[in-house]
């Protein structure tokens, strides 16, 4: 074999080898990844609003939404309202950059009953926009109002026999309100000492249980007592609007 045999030989195998190593880096080599868009992601916190009101007490009740990005990138986000008694702390629709919002709801005019409202939160861009938030509220039913008392006629000159000791009785027609840890009645009204010349004293209101609240220890002639008051009690039953009267 020449010389020149043996050099052509020798260069076609070293080709050859290179081109197979090439081959094989080619194949095995880590794909590299497609770089694509950040996605963000809506976390609200809570998911959902429970409010119970008692118009006797506040027609409004505040709770706060914390809204953060459990993806990556920048969340812009908006939230919104779709009723009349949820008010947010931003402007419906408007960008918000701090994630806490509070939110209120105020039943002014509101019957009794069970309500059911919607929060809306979006950002442009993120892989779970919108996020829905449920808001549940509760408007407990008014208080009874207590009829207003007037005392006996005196049966001489007016205002100086001594009317006597007086009750009014009434139903609670609540249903029964959990207040702290005890079920208790709840009584609210007015009354009015309509008498010239006698005190209406040790004023209160006596369930039959025994149980009992003072309204007022002395009401003076003409004028007007308000009250609320909570009876500890463990049923509906009877309550008593009891006084006494003292000469002025």
């Amino acid at each position: 074999m020449t010389e020149n045999r043996i050099i052509q030989i020798l260069a076609i195998s070293i080709l050859l080898g290179a081109l197979t190593i090439f081959g094989f880096a080619c194949s095995t080599a880590t794909p590299q990844p497609e770089t694509g868009e950040v996605t963000a992601v809506i976390v609200a916190r809570p998911d959902k609003l429970t409010f119970v009101v008692n118009p006797a007490q506040s027609t409004t009740a505040d709770q706060n939404i914390s809204v953060t990005n459990a993806g990556s990138g920048v969340l812009t986000w908006s939230m919104a309202d779709n009723t009349h008694w949820i008010y947010l702390q931003q402007p419906e629709g408007a960008p918000v950059t701090n994630n806490i919002i509070k939110v209120r709801v105020d039943t002014a005019g509101m019957a009794a009953g069970d309500y059911t409202g919607i929060i809306t939160i979006a950002a442009e861009g993120a892989a779970n926009s919108p996020v829905y938030v449920p808001v549940n509220l509760s408007v407990l039913p008014a208080t009874v109002q207590a009829p207003v008392v007037t005392p006996q006629p005196a049966t001489s000159l007016p205002g100086t026999v001594q009317p006597g000791s007086s009750a009014v009785v009434w139903k609670n027609h609540n249903e029964l309100m959990n207040y702290a840890t005890t079920n208790a009645c709840i009584e609210s009204g007015s009354i009015t000492n309509t008498d010239k010349l006698w005190f209406m004293r040790d004023v209160k209101i006596v369930a039959k249980s025994g149980s009992s609240v003072d309204i007022a220890s002395v009401i003076p002639p003409g004028e007007t007592v308000i009250y609320n008051k909570f009876i500890p009690c463990f049923e509906r039953q009877e309550v008593n609007l009891l006084y006494k009267w003292q000469l002025q």
